[in-house]
C-alpha cells in the first residue's frame, strides 16, 4: 500500500506475515515525491532496490516511469491499511540528524561530520531524516523518522541542524511499525 505523508512509504508484509514499512527514494540523492504524479494512496506494486538496517527499510526505486504501477487489494492483501497510532509520550535524545538512506546503508560512514554535507544534500533532496539517539548511532537499533511537531516534514530550516550532536525534545509517536519523533524545529539545539 503507497502511503504519501509524511514522506513516501510502501506499506507490506514481511516474509513472517508481519507488516512493514519501506520508505521509497530514487536510486540518487533525492526523494520520489515529484515522481509520484496523479497515483493516490493504495495498493501499488514498486520496483526497485531494497536498502535495509535492522528493522529499518528503504526501497530505492528504479529509475524511469516503470517503477509504480497500481494495483488491487486481492493483490497486495487485505489489513496493510489499519495503521495503529500509538503516543509513545515526552521524549529527550541527544544525538545526530541523518538522512535515512545513507544511515540504512547506502553509504559508509552514514553518520558524523564526514557525512554532513551528503546529509545536507539528501535532506534538500526530499529524503526522509531520521533521528540517531547518541548511544545508538553505531548500532542497527531503529532510527526513528524526524517530522516537526505535527508529523509533517520539517523543511529546509533543518539543514544547518544535520549531522550534528544535538539536543531533541519532542514526542515519540508509533504508527504502525514506524516510529516518529515528532518534534518542533525551537525544540532542537546543537550541543
Amino acid at each position: 500500500m503507497l502511503v504519501r505523508a509524511p514522506y513516501p512509504m510502501l506499506r507490506t508484509r514481511a516474509i513472517d506475515g508481519t507488516a512493514r514499512t519501506a520508505y521509497l527514494v530514487s536510486s540518487n540523492k533525492l526523494g520520489v515525491q515529484n515522481r509520484l504524479g496523479a497515483n493516490a494512496e493504495g495498493p501499488v506494486v514498486v520496483r526497485g532496490s531494497l536498502i535495509a538496517r535492522g528493522a529499518n527499510a528503504m526501497i530505492a526505486v528504479a529509475d524511469g516511469d516503470a517503477w509504480l504501477r497500481p494495483a488491487t487489494v486481492e493483490q497486495v492483501g487485505a489489513g496493510l491499511t489499519d495503521w495503529l497510532i500509538e503516543d509513545l509520550g515526552d521524549a529527550t535524545y541527544a544525538g545526530e540528524i541523518l538522512d535515512s538512506k545513507c544511515w540504512f546503508g547506502a553509504m559508509q560512514p552514514g553518520q558524523g561530520k564526514t557525512h554532513k554535507s551528503c546529509a545536507a544534500l539528501c535532506i534538500r533532496g526530499g529524503l526522509p531524516p531520521v533521528f540517531c539517539p547518541e548511544a545508538l548511532c553505531g548500532s542497527a537499533a531503529s532510527a526513528p523518522l524526524l517530522t516537526d511537531a505535527d508529523g509533517k516534514p520539517h523543511g529546509m530550516a533543518l539543514l544547518p541542524l544535520v549531522a550534528d550532536p544535538v539536543l531533541a525534545q519532542g514526542r515519540m509517536m508509533q504508527i504502525g511499525d514506524v516510529r516518529q519523533f515528532r518534534v518542533a524545529l525551537n525544540d532542537i539545539r546543537r550541543l
